[in-house]
């Protein structure tokens, strides 16, 4: 086929196709099969998607009332672990660079949030054994950058670099690989970071949520915030409670046109928080009731997908003469 031709019907022999048609008593028999068919397809495919929702809902239902404030679940008489910073942070944490984001400093206008995060410290009272901390004294807070798209040089090589896409394709995950990836010549001339494995990223553009974790040394865009998180936080811990808000972390976006959580809002960041053993049974219990989640909406999707073939299978067999 020529170059930048495509394919096309010829009118004349459009014109004179022959297409058989049955009886008309067939044709109503046929189209008497079909509906009642596809009446039932309809009717199973509502129920499976009925119990789609419902095993998604389920999971952050779950979630949400984990944090929610004023829960009394995961109470605890353990002692609150000592916060000393992030002087307490693994030494290969240590060994970064302290925090680069630049910009204007924390916030003083409050803005509470109903799912253990808030803008400034909430009048909530927490729950035994919990304490609201501000974000930064559990993690050190980090932005992203993106190497000039006008070097090529600075793309491709062994620095996996995390976009929007691959945050909304391993949203509540964890990113191993990556769509794009930059080097040490990009990181070395941009604002782009490399940060550790197990560093919490929350997409904080036009595309408000995203919650992932890195599985290994990784940079972002500027369209994340990111979090190394010290010895009193657990990675999954801050994942789970981002999770958690849902669309409320809009709530801390401002912005017309395109919603942004800035920085200034990120810098005032508050957690309601446990100690960390309470912190792990948390996220243990999270991660089988997740897994048990994705099972049941693999099951419906499946079946799903199964209705929807059953149903072009029937119409084919209508129009080649094998439906009985």
């Amino acid at each position: 086929m020529p170059e930048n031709s495509y394919p096309s019907l010829n009118l004349s022999l459009l014109s004179s196709a022959t297409i058989p048609i049955p009886p008309l008593d067939e044709q109503k028999r046929i189209v008497a099969v079909l509906d009642e068919a596809f009446a039932g397809l309809a009717r199973a495919r509502a129920h499976a998607e009925a119990n789609l929702a419902d095993a998604r809902d389920f999971f952050r239902s779950v979630l949400r009332d984990v944090f929610r404030n004023g829960s009394t679940k995961w109470e605890t008489d353990l002692s609150p672990d000592t916060i000393g910073g992030l002087e307490s942070a693994s030494s290969a944490r240590r060994s970064r660079a302290i925090t680069q984001t630049g910009g204007r400093g924390a916030t003083l206008r409050p803005i509470p949030g109903p799912y253990s995060l808030a803008v400034l410290k909430p009048d909530d009272k927490p729950r035994r054994g919990w304490r609201w901390t501000p974000l930064t004294a559990l993690a050190r807070l980090e932005s992203g950058h993106t190497p000039s798209r006008k070097h090529p040089e600075y793309w491709g090589g062994d620095v996996p670099w995390i976009g929007i896409k691959d945050a909304r394709d391993h949203h509540g995950g964890t990113v191993h690989e990556t769509l794009e990836y930059t080097n040490a010549l990009g990181i070395e001339n941009s604002s782009a970071r490399v940060l550790p494995a197990n560093t919490v990223c929350l997409s904080r553009t036009a595309s408000v949520g995203y919650v992932t974790v890195m599985g290994r040394d990784m940079a972002t865009s500027q369209d994340f915030v990111n979090w190394v998180c010290g010895d009193a936080l657990l990675p999954d811990f801050l994942k789970y409670l981002l999770l958690a808000q849902g669309d409320e972390i809009r709530r801390f976006a401002s912005g017309s046109v395109h919603q942004t959580i800035y920085f200034p809002e990120v810098k005032a960041f508050h957690i309601c928080h446990p100690p960390v053993a309470i912190q792990r049974e948390i996220c243990r219990s999270m991660e089988r009731l997740w897994e048990q989640a994705e099972g049941l909406i693999a099951c419906y999707e499946a079946k799903i997908a199964d209705l929807d073939a059953l149903r072009q299978s029937l119409l084919q067999k209508a129009f080649s003469g094998g439906l009985t």
